[in-house]
């Protein structure tokens, strides 16, 4: 039959046997100890469903072991029930842990078990309410899993249908229209861009990587984003005034950014749409203050109900109207993810709204120092390094490895193609090698595992890990076996070329030291 366990904590033998012996033959187990460091010890190894403390002769320990179920994973909700005449005490343990009870001396055997049945009672419902809590927590995420699925799989179409449709003209027509192919190409690339900053914001958002940031000016990436959806702003009659402010260059994700203000042009967009008079929408940036700039895109669209201002931000909450199907106009993942950009550049979003009149959304974000030494030129081209590398390359796809080579022989370094590490052995062995760049996730025998392997070796080339992959102790294993860098995908010339060089200068510095 199973019994409910009932841990004493005194300092007194006599009580400890008394309590003890109260509770025996009740359907209690009780487990008593009159030390300090031995309750402790016990509860890290045990989930007591009571603890019943009775500490007079030094009421501190009391105290101290309650702060110290506190710090102890799964032990803060166990209930506490304490046998005391001190009033203060009473109160600093209450003022520590809801569940808790009190009886005093002297005890009453009917009161005292009264106190434990209530308490253990109290402590099961409160534990099942946790488990049914993670439980519809668990079903609301996979709930969330298909609406996010959903709208990424939309935007990523609409990338991918540019990508697709453009390199299909450079194939047909790039040949004998140059024009044609350099538009394709550049097309094609910024929409591959924005792909990539899609991703790189949602995992942002779900607190699994971090965004590099580079000096940028946010008159740029305001403009940038207003280029990108200026065809859809004229074919609706939109009028847009862009009244850009003197503003100093400052640290900054530039993707993360242009993806704040492409979603609140876009909702000013939608929320304009609708008017039957002009459509109108106004972006300003200013400094404010010394030390901060600030963005605001204005619209006289259908304004926001006050009761929805204090959840625009929250996921997947939307004012956007259901289609004749039933789905909504928007998954409400968009103003979610600008608050996370903008929390993370320690900024501030806000919004003023009146139905029927319009919105303003404000951003205020400070300006961080100046990014420094930077590889990639003004043009775009890439600041090439005087010394020539011979490189080797293990990845199991096949594009992967066709655009690392056409970078690094571009670039005037040999290299060495292999889709896995016994190819990448036999290459070693035979090959004077200057670099190794390896994929982290590959069959038969993954990254990690392969510098282990080299290094076991004592074969000391300096390898690069080059993956898709994010999740970060897979990232640091990579690192703790011997990587010296990684670069995630995907990349450009100038990121990969910069990591590279960065790495070998590294290298060459620490063989002349």
């Amino acid at each position: 039959m199973f019994k409910t366990i009932v841990h004493i904590a005194t300092d007194n033998n006599s009580v400890a046997t008394s309590l003890s012996n109260t509770l025996l033959g009740q359907g209690y187990e009780p487990v008593a100890h009159c030390n300090l460091t031995e309750a402790q010890e016990y509860l890290v190894d045990n989930k007591p469903d009571l603890v019943l403390l009775n500490y007079e002769d030094m009421p501190s320990y009391a105290y101290d072991l309650v702060r110290y179920m506190q710090k102890i994973d799964g032990l803060e909700d166990v209930p506490v029930l304490v046998v005391t005449n001190d009033p203060i005490l009473s109160q600093n343990i209450y003022n520590m842990h809801e569940l808790c009870d009190f009886v005093r001396q002297p005890l009453a055997r009917e009161d005292l078990l009264a106190r434990v049945r209530n308490l253990v009672q109290y402590g099961n419902r409160c534990e099942e309410l946790k488990l049914t809590k993670e439980q519809l927590a668990e079903a609301q995420k996979m709930g969330c899993v298909g609406v996010l699925a959903a709208g990424v799989a939309h935007e990523f179409n609409n990338l991918m249908c540019s990508v697709l449709g453009f390199a299909d003209i450079a194939r047909s027509d790039g040949y004998k229209d140059r024009e044609s192919l350099i538009e394709s190409a550049d097309v094609s690339y910024t929409a591959a861009k924005r792909a990539s900053t899609v991703a790189a914001n949602l995992l942002a958002f779900s607190r699994q990587v971090e965004t590099k940031k580079t000096e940028i000016d946010i008159n740029d990436v305001v403009t940038d984003a207003m280029k990108l959806l200026r065809r859809n702003l004229d074919k609706d009659n939109v009028k847009v005034t862009l009244c850009l402010g003197d503003l100093p260059k400052g640290l900054a994700s530039s993707g993360q950014l242009q993806q704040v203000f492409l979603n609140l042009i876009i909702n000013a967009w939608h929320a304009v749409r609708c008017n039957d008079g002009e459509k109108l929408l106004k972006i300003v940036t200013s400094m404010d203050g010394s030390s901060k700039v600030r963005v605001t895109v204005e619209d006289n669209g259908c304004g926001i109900k006050e009761e929805y201002l204090d959840k625009i931000f929250e996921p997947f909450f939307t004012t956007k109207e259901q289609t004749e199907s039933g789905r909504t106009g928007g998954s409400g993942l968009g103003l979610s993810i600008v608050r996370e950009v903008i929390k993370g550049h320690n900024g501030l979003i806000s919004v003023k709204s009146q139905v029927g009149v319009g919105s303003v959304f404000t951003v205020v974000l400070p300006i961080e120092g100046g990014a420094g030494d930077c590889n990639e030129l003004e043009n775009g081209s890439v600041a090439i390094s005087s010394i020539k590398y011979s490189v080797l390359v293990v990845d199991d796809e096949e594009m992967n490895r066709k655009i690392l080579g056409r970078i690094l022989g571009k670039n005037g370094h040999d290299f060495f193609s292999v889709s896995n590490m016994a190819e990448a052995m036999s290459i070693i062995l035979s090959n004077k090698i200057d670099l190794i760049v390896m994929d982290l996730i590959m069959p038969t025998m993954d990254g990690i595992t392969a510098i282990k392997q080299l290094r076991e070796e004592d074969i000391d080339i300096p390898v690069i890990i080059c993956t898709g992959n994010v999740e970060p102790h897979l990232l640091q294993s990579g690192l703790n076996a011997g990587a010296m860098a990684i670069i995630k995908k995907p990349f450009s010339s100038a990121e990969f070329l910069d990591q590279m060089n960065n790495c070998m200068s590294v290298l060459r510095g620490k063989s002349t030291t």
